[in-house]
């Protein structure tokens, strides 16, 4: 199934240009697919959090290339580190980690590389969730889920405050509209208890 990441990385992509989106606040993208990485690795079982920092529980590969790097970094750790400072480290190891992302999504058949490196999305129907139905594309989950009052998934939940917290939406939504919807953002951003660590550690660095 598509990870966090992956779809985190679909956010920040300009669906027009085919480029990265490069109006979003600096450190913004880094710090989202960092956090991402981070919660895929929490919700898969192989990392938690308690006030000392970030651990591992199981450092068995999920076969997933941007995760498993990630896990092998924080494995290669001898000490317990904060959460924020992964974000950091994994902010570091941006040009690699959004490379293994992207080739992951062109070999599940989602993007597809053109002339010049552009990335163009292939459909917004994509993957299969474990109950054999379809998993729409995240951008219109998210309006989906914005303009009506069920509740997200907890996946959903995660995506929407890392997207709060690294201040993706206004690359996402109509300045107009933003204001009009800042409520339920913030209602679904704060039912997410998974990555609130993550969330917190992100925007401790972003300020």
């Amino acid at each position: 199934m598509i990870t966090i990441s992956e779809e985190i990385l679909l956010l920040t992509l300009d669906y027009d240009s085919g480029w990265m989106n490069d109006s979003l606040p600096a450190g913004s993208r880094t710090s989202a697919i960092s956090g991402a990485i981070l919660m895929d690795l929490a919700i898969n079982n192989r990392i938690g959090t308690d006030p000392e920092g970030l651990y591992v529980l199981d450092p068995e590969p999920l076969y997933e290339p941007p995760l498993d790097r990630a896990l092998e970094r924080i494995i290669s750790e001898d000490v317990e580190r904060a959460v924020e400072y992964w974000i950091r480290e994994l902010s570091d190891d941006h040009p690699a980690l959004e490379g293994l992302l992207v080739e992951r999504l062109i070999s599940r058949g989602i993007l597809f590389r053109g002339q010049y490196d552009r990335l163009w999305v292939m459909g917004t129907g994509y993957d299969v969730t474990e109950d054999g139905k379809p998993l729409a594309d995240v951008r219109r989950r998210i309006a989906r889920e914005l303009s009506d009052e069920t509740i997200p998934d907890p996946r959903d939940m995660m995506i929407f405050s890392l997207a709060d917290a690294c201040e993706l939406w206004p690359v996402l939504i109509d300045k107009a509209d933003l204001a009009r919807l800042a409520p339920r953002i913030r209602q679904i951003a704060g039912m997410d208890l998974i990555g609130q660590a993550v969330v917190q550690a992100i925007q401790e660095r972003m300020g």
